[in-house]
């Protein structure tokens, strides 16, 4: 190697530093991140989010909540109690943290377009309004998306901030906020899949002690199909 010229030596020494690289950085290719489960402010049971169709949380380890993720700022209304006024808005405020998975095009396909493919129906939100079910990705993009991270675009970046709203865990073990995920590695999470594919995991295992549902205290919450003897009323077919 000494007898070889200068330029040829470097050469040489650049392709075998980048040969020996090369394997670490497929590893943190392989690297992908997912939503801490959302934590409860009343009951403190972890639970998993959702938009649109409650089995978008198919998969993920933990029972989903009993009404949609508010994507406008919750409004106190009458009769309204104070624990689901503070879940409405825990869960806004997480919603907001995780701005840049659940509010992005790719979270369509690679959750709400699976969702309603494998488990048409009627599904309810809070106080038992018919959720509306979102049929494409641009429809989701101009009803959800850009109005969330126009309106919002302040709060999100405080959210994400928070390991508590904006917390991530990846499959190496890691954990982020979502101000500090890498991109490539949440870019992995959100990687488009046909609708009716398997929907990727989020979280971890289920949570003990919540009975797998949350029970409102005005009773106004929880979901259930209209039809289907398969899907039982407020825990939905998992």
């Amino acid at each position: 190697m000494d007898r070889l010229p200068t330029w040829l030596r470097a050469l040489v020494l650049a392709l075998t530093i980048l040969t020996l690289s090369s394997p670490l950085a497929a590893c943190g290719d392989d690297e992908q991140v997912a939503p801490a489960a959302f934590t409860s402010p009343v009951d403190g049971h972890q639970y998993c989010a959702w938009v649109n169709n409650p089995h978008e949380c198919d998969g993920s380890g933990y029972a989903p909540m009993p009404f949609a993720m508010p994507t406008t700022q919750p409004v106190r209304q009458p009769g309204m109690s104070d624990t689901d006024f503070l879940l409405l808005g825990g869960l806004f405020g997480y919603g907001l943290g995780h701005h840049s998975y659940y509010y992005s095009d790719s979270y369509y396909y690679n959750r709400i377009g699976p969702a309603w493919d494998r488990y048409p129906g009627t599904y309810y939100g809070y106080g038992r309004a018919p959720v509306t079910r979102i049929t494409t990705v641009n429809n989701y993009h101009t009803t959800v998306v850009a109005p969330v991270n126009t309106r919002y675009a302040a709060q999100e970046k405080t959210y994400a901030a928070s390991p508590k709203t904006g917390g991530y865990t990846s499959t190496t073990g890691k954990t982020y906020t979502g101000n500090s995920v890498p991109a490539k590695a949440f870019a992995n999470t959100n990687a488009p899949v046909k609708a009716g594919g398997s929907a990727s995991t989020v979280g971890g295992s289920r949570s003990t002690g919540s009975g797998g549902r949350y029970s409102p205290s005005s009773g106004k919450g929880g979901y259930s199909p209209s039809s289907g003897g398969s899907r039982s009323s407020g825990g939905g077919r998992r």
